[in-house]
């Protein structure tokens, strides 16, 4: 790269930022390439086909995803299920002892995320339970995260 001008290096690579430079059959075909790559990007095929049903996988991966960051060491498991007949969407987090109000308002703000890869009329439904270790879990359909315990 030290041969390249940065300017001709950002030409190269986003020809958008340089509209008076670039042909417009140029720009369309950018910004065609743009929303394609971004509707790919997308999560679910529910957001594509409204009447598509997720997956095991598609709902584990958006619950995991969502709780990146979000998991601490109070939280002992996460699970969700999913009611396609009434078009909801159950997230479960189980706590060791009452979860301090940080700790709850991570898990939900993790809900919120998972709802949001979902189309307008699917609901949410957020239980936060409290599960003292060594009690047993009593998670929903699909577990996306279970604590280790001895």
């Amino acid at each position: 790269m030290s041969g390249v001008a940065p300017r001709a290096l950002e030409e190269s690579m986003h020809p958008r930022l340089f509209i008076g430079r670039t042909r417009p059959d140029l720009r369309a075909s950018f910004d065609r390439d743009v929303a394609c790559a971004f509707r790919r990007s997308l999560n679910f095929t529910v957001r594509q086909h409204v009447d598509a049903i997720p997956d095991r996988s598609q709902l584990l991966l958006t619950l995991q995803r969502a709780l990146l960051g979000a998991v601490h060491s109070q939280l002992r498991q996460a699970s969700i299920e999913l009611d396609a007949s009434s078009q909801l969407v159950r997230v479960r987090f189980e706590y060791d002892g009452e979860p301090d109000p940080v700790v709850k308002e991570s898990c939900a703000v993790a809900a919120t995320e998972v709802i949001a890869d979902f189309p307008a009329p699917w609901d949410l439904d957020v239980q936060h339970r409290v599960v003292p270790c060594p009690e047993r879990l009593v998670g929903l359909k699909h577990v996306a995260y279970r604590r280790a315990e001895l």
